[in-house]
């Protein structure tokens, strides 16, 4: 047994050990070219740029086929619809948002399909069942490899995803600065320098240690590519091609539907990486690309301002921001959760604690995480002497691999 891997998982809820063939050269400096836009401003980038996404879309839209969009409240997701809207008529597209009522995604995502018009399912989490079979299935759709309760519920979204080009923007707001100025800082660090900030930032449990080895181990298991390091610093680098490629793209690409990924346009890759990098600071240039391209989708609200529209006065925002900061002190629903309050549902939901307590019950038979008593975790999170969540969610993920034969 490989006790890093299986340490990493327990740290990241992924396992940093694994190769994904289709993502792996992300980083093709064939690709970057920061001579071709030196001279460009950045309202003739804007321009540029938004074509460059519009015809990424038209060259992965297939007008024989069935499209079906996830929409959630944010950009990635309304950019897509927004292209697609370009290409074909509303009552051509299936959507679905699950969530929460209450929850950002959840409310915007479904404001934004009555808006449109497309043929939308809405799947509210708290009606569905959490099950042993459904999960084992997720598990072996992921490649055995994150962790799960965090995906599509495929006993609902089977039916809509199934003959459709489902589209994904999965990893594009990463390539236009997403996490990229959080590494900044680390500019002049080394490479373990960085992995470990690395490290440090992607701790899947924050209020509990299950691992037990130093983090200096996992560094063997970290991919990288040196040859970019002068248009990139480590963080981003590491970033790209660790978590995005071994935790969130085998999320959110499960087995077995057809995806149009987004981050497979070579044209919108190099765009992206090939201007002046301090415009994707906090993400400014791809929010005024869209806004600027599909100007009507993007005066709804926006997740990510607070739940409002992104022309919205500042003082709105420091409003609903400080009444989001009293709820959650209050110990009400966040108003950004994407799932459901797990903290609460595993005490409370029969049949999501069922299949928690199974799996740890019997991940604790196996005896090969005996540094620590998982059993108590579990007891103590039920019995309110603390929240564990995350911690549960990783353990009883790790079973449900494991009995699927995941080999570590």
């Amino acid at each position: 047994m490989d006790m890093i891997n299986l340490n990493s998982f327990l740290d990241f809820g992924y396992f940093l050990n694994y190769k994904n063939k289709d993502f792996h050269n992300l980083f093709d400096i064939a690709n970057i070219d920061r001579k071709k836009y030196e001279n460009c401003n950045i309202d003739e980038l804007i321009s540029i740029g938004g074509k460059v996404f519009q015809r990424s879309i038209e060259s992965l839209f297939n007008p024989n086929k069935k499209q079906c969009v996830p929409l959630s409240g944010g950009f990635d997701s309304r950019g897509i619809l927004a292209a697609l809207l370009e290409c074909t008529d509303a009552q051509n597209i299936y959507t679905f948002t699950f969530g929460v009522p209450g929850a950002y995604d959840y409310e915007i995502g479904n404001l934004i399909a009555k808006k449109v018009g497309t043929k939308h399912t809405s799947i509210n989490l708290q009606n569905y069942h959490y099950t042993q079979k459904e999960l084992e299935e997720i598990s072996r759709r992921v490649d055995m490899q994150t962790v799960l309760f965090f995906t599509y519920p495929i006993s609902i979204v089977d039916e809509i995803m199934h003959d459709k080009d489902n589209w994904s923007g999965a990893v594009v707001d990463t390539i236009f600065g997403g996490n990229y100025y959080q590494y900044n800082k680390f500019i002049n660090t080394t490479f373990v320098e960085a992995a470990h900030n690395s490290f440090k930032d992607n701790t899947f449990i924050p209020n509990l240690k299950l691992a037990n080895i130093s983090r200096d181990r996992y560094i063997k298991y970290v991919d990288y590519n040196q040859q970019v390091e002068s248009y990139f610093n480590k963080g981003y680098i590491i970033d790209i091609l660790n978590r995005q490629v071994k935790y969130l793209i085998p999320h959110l690409y499960m087995k077995p539907f057809n995806y149009k990924h987004l981050v497979c346009s070579k044209e919108l890759v190099s765009f992206a990486m090939s201007i002046n990098q301090e415009y994707h600071r906090d993400r400014l240039f791809y929010i005024r690309m869209l806004s600027s391209l599909y100007p009507y989708l993007f005066s709804l609200p926006i997740a990510n301002n607070y739940g409002l529209p992104l022309d919205s006065p500042k003082w709105k925002n420091e409003l609903i921001h400080s009444i989001n900061y009293l709820r959650k002190k209050l110990g009400m629903l966040s108003k950004y959760t994407k799932y459901t309050d797990f903290n609460k549902e595993i005490r409370y939901n029969g049949y999501l604690q069922n299949v928690v307590k199974t799996n740890i019950n019997d991940l604790a038979s196996r005896k090969i995480i005996d540094w620590i008593d998982i059993r108590d975790i579990l007891a103590n999170h039920i019995n309110k002497k603390g929240n564990y969540a995350n911690a549960l969610l990783v353990l009883a993920s790790l079973e449900i691999h494991l009995k699927n034969g995941r080999e570590i």
